[in-house]
This record gives structure tokens, sequence and C-alpha cells, in this order.
């Protein structure tokens, strides 16, 4: 039974990839909400960048638990090979040993593809965030500017109040 980690990474194979699939679901829907055509950062919400950066430590963290390709495939395949010449069996270990590699192969194509899905993505939060940046820091100084400006109307009120 696969296990979870700080992250939430399961550990396996198949938990990984659809990790990696929510991970890429999120990062598109937060490059999509965050989209540098808006002007304004009143639509971030608070704790979403913390969240987004949650979901990027999960994905680093599955991704570090993936073994280097052809490494393990290797391993396990000398193993079988070992296990099949022990068996009498060779035609029943051949049949399932083709099904068992033609459902690797998939998975393995589906993982590729969401590691490359996700390079893309991380490249494009990578373009995208220092615009991100320059307009949080626009949008502090403005409700910096606008916080001056009520405390001296305050200001301006109390001394109006006194005269009066």
């Amino acid at each position: 039974m696969p296990t979870s980690n700080l992250y939430g990474c399961a550990k396996g194979p198949a938990d990984e990839l659809a990790i990696l699939r929510e991970v890429n679901r999120y990062l598109r829907a937060s490059l999509h909400r965050l989209r540098p055509e808006r002007k304004s950062c009143a639509s971030i919400r608070r704790g979403e960048l913390s969240d987004l950066l949650a979901q990027l430590l999960r994905a680093a963290d599955c991704l570090r638990r993936t073994p280097v390709h052809g490494q393990a495939e290797a391993d396990s395949e000398q193993a079988s090979r070992e296990r099949e010449h022990a068996r009498a069996d060779i035609k029943k270990r051949d049949f399932e040993k083709r099904f068992e590699k033609d459902a690797d192969l998939d998975e393995d194509a589906d993982f590729e593809k969401e590691k490359s899905d996700y390079r893309r993505n991380l490249e494009l939060l990578q373009q995208f965030l220092p615009g991100l940046h320059v307009r949080l820091l626009t949008e502090k100084a403005r409700l910096e500017a606008a916080r001056i400006q009520v405390s001296a109307a305050a200001a301006w009120a109390r001394v109006s109040a006194k005269t009066l």
C-alpha cells in the first residue's frame, strides 16, 4: 500500500503520475488566474502564492522519488530474467511480462508527458513571476500612498474639530 509524505506524494509510480497531473492542473489554473493581462492585483487571494509554492514543493518531492530513467528498469529486468529462468512455465511468464511491459511503457510515456508539461508550466511561471512582482510592488506603493492620504485627512479632521 502506498504511503504519503509531507506534501502528499504517495510512493508508487501510478501515484506520482496522479500527483504530477494534479500539480500541472493547478499550475495551469494559477497561470490563468494570475495572467499578466490583468493590471490589478485585487484578484489575487490571500495565500494563493503560498499554495502555489506548496504545489511546486509537492511536485519536486515526487520527481525526486522517481528513479533515474533506465536505472530501475535495468535492475528489475535482470531480476526478472533470473526468475524467468528458474520457472518451468516460460510461455506463461513471457505472456505476463509482455503485458506488464506494455502497461509500463504506457505509464512511462504518460509520466514523461506530464514531466514535459510540468517543465513547460515552470518555464511559463519563470517568465511570468517578474511581471507579477512588479504589479505587486506597484499595488503596494498605491496602497501606501492611499494610507498616507487617509492619515493626512484624519489629521486635518482632528485639527479642524479643535478649531471649531
